[in-house]
């Protein structure tokens, strides 16, 4: 089969790792996948692949976009149609309308706007990367149960050594406690608590650094917080990286203070090299951090219990060991490698189930 994705835009982060492991899987089971988007820092890892104008999202770029892709499909013999966000699933839509080519989508975040017109981005039949957001577009668009399917993928990077060097920051660094933070900088990620936080984790372990990688909109109000705090010898902002299991490789521990979190990549990449987890019991974390096994789950939103379980861990290295270790194990339990021409994952296995079905 031959598989057109869709995406406005193919960005650095966990959406687009999602999308290049799926892509790596259906290749393996003999289908062609072709990556669609307006760009995107990642768009060129994607090949074959094919620009169109998906981003920015307005009125006059959809109407361009199902043009365009209409024409695509048929010239290009595109079975099925997989859009990976709420505007490219509206023009997938569309496209399937007017050409009678099938569409169907990967939900990725929690979204609570969007509710009047619900039926123009939610197909009949569609996936959600945990069953966190399954049970959310259930609750909350009144989604059928029977219409959506958890999709839990775990990359098969996860099952290699990290690639790329110790960053520059990290050499400077080796021999003091470090904890990090890693993804966008936007509200839903909870970064601010983890700022708050800071001061009552240094009270204990005065040495420490935290090291923030992402980017996104909350960056200067968060530089802004850590000046206020006379935090500014203690943070260290790294930018987007594309390094990141590195990274976490010479850490002591991974923090996700996420407000909402629909999957939880990040945590799996932190178990992935044997970093333990401090996560918001939120959303997909639940279900990718094991409390009291792989790391820690708190509840969002509350500094003062995450800098005391920060604590905890931080001075407690027989506790640390213990979770890096299971951490490890839980990944090479739950992760095929195909590397080793085992089958593809079981997740790739029910998309393709869904295509077969979609294209009778």
């Amino acid at each position: 089969m031959k598989i057109l994705f869709l995406r406005p835009q193919v960005e650095l982060g966990g959406v687009s790792r999602h999308m290049l492991s799926l892509k790596d899987d259906l290749d393996r089971l003999g289908h062609e996948v072709i990556m669609g988007a307006g760009g995107g820092e990642w768009f060129s890892i994607f090949s074959p692949s094919q620009v169109f104008p998906l981003f920015p999202s307005t009125p006059l770029n959809f109407i361009k976009s199902i043009y365009q892709i209409r024409r695509f499909v048929k010239e290009n013999n595109i079975d099925v149609i997989h859009s990976h966000h709420r505007f490219s699933t509206m023009v997938a839509k569309g496209v399937s309308t007017l050409s009678g080519i099938p569409s169907t989508s990967t939900v990725h975040e929690f979204k609570t706007n969007w509710k009047k017109i619900a039926s123009l981005w939610i197909p009949q039949r569609f996936f959600c990367v945990s069953e966190a957001l399954k049970t959310h577009m259930e609750s909350h668009y009144g989604v059928a149960g029977s219409a959506s399917q958890a999709l839990q993928l775990l990359p098969d990077y996860l099952n290699k050594e990290p690639q790329g060097e110790v960053p520059e920051e990290l050499l400077d660094l080796q021999d003091l406690p470090k904890i990090a933070f890693v993804g966008r900088l936007s509200p839903e990620k909870g970064a601010p608590v983890l700022i708050d936080a800071m001061p009552d984790i240094l009270k204990e372990t005065p040495e420490l650094k935290a090291l923030f990688v992402g980017e996104g909109e909350q960056r200067e109000e968060l530089e802004s917080q850590v000046q206020r705090l006379g935090l500014k010898s203690k943070i260290l902002f790294l930018g987007a990286r594309d390094n990141v299991r590195k990274i976490l490789q010479n850490v002591d521990l991974l923090v996700a203070p996420s407000v909402e979190e629909a999957y939880g990549l990040v945590a799996l990449e932190a178990m992935s090299v044997g970093c333990p987890v401090v996560a918001s019991r939120v959303g997909g974390l639940v279900e990718v951090v094991q409390d009291g096994e792989t790391g820690v789950l708190v509840p969002p939103n509350d500094s003062k219990l995450l800098a005391e379980n920060i604590t905890n861990l931080l001075q407690n290295p027989q506790q640390l060991g213990f979770f890096s270790k299971n951490a490890k194990d839980y990944i090479r339990g739950h992760l095929h490698d195909a590397s080793q021409g085992k089958a593809p994952s079981e997740a790739a296995l029910l998309v393709e189930k869904l295509y077969k079905e979609l294209t009778k």
